[in-house]
């Protein structure tokens, strides 16, 4: 809720200058350390596969994209103006998806599809009833 004397001043400036008198004056203060040049870098980056780049993950995370930004622009945002900047421009986080097949061994898990195949094809179609005994019938 505004207060009266932003009423009354909104109201002055309108009857000086109209509606083009309510539109927002600059604000006083710092300019943003992210210019025009370290949001394109940004957009770039989101849309890149950090492996491309020869990192060694397969996600940005916030940290990780922020600290990149600071080696590549020699511009460090601090944790909540990088939040606040990513807010800002609509980008939003998602839960990763990870995908290790990459640390897999590949002869090995040929080697298993293998087996388990024929395992498939040899076992019987119906499985055998699971007993609640922890006793068992030796031959």
């Amino acid at each position: 809720m505004a207060s009266a004397n932003t009423v009354w001043t909104w109201h002055r400036r309108y009857r000086q200058g109209g509606l083009t008198a309510l539109q927002d004056r600059p604000r006083s203060g710092r300019p943003s350390k992210a210019d025009t040049k370290y949001v394109a870098r940004l957009e770039q980056l989101l849309d890149t596969d950090p492996q491309t780049l020869g990192l060694p993950f397969t996600i940005w995370t916030i940290n990780r994209l922020r600290l990149y930004l600071a080696e590549q622009t020699h511009i460090l945002l601090s944790y909540s103006r990088f939040r606040a900047l990513l807010s800002k421009l609509n980008y939003r986080w998602k839960q990763p998806k990870h995908d290790l097949t990459h640390l897999q061994d590949q002869n090995a898990q040929a080697t298993t599809r293998t087996i388990l195949d024929w395992l498939k094809k040899t076992s019987p179609s119906t499985p055998p009833k699971p007993s609640s005994s922890l006793w068992t019938k030796q031959p």
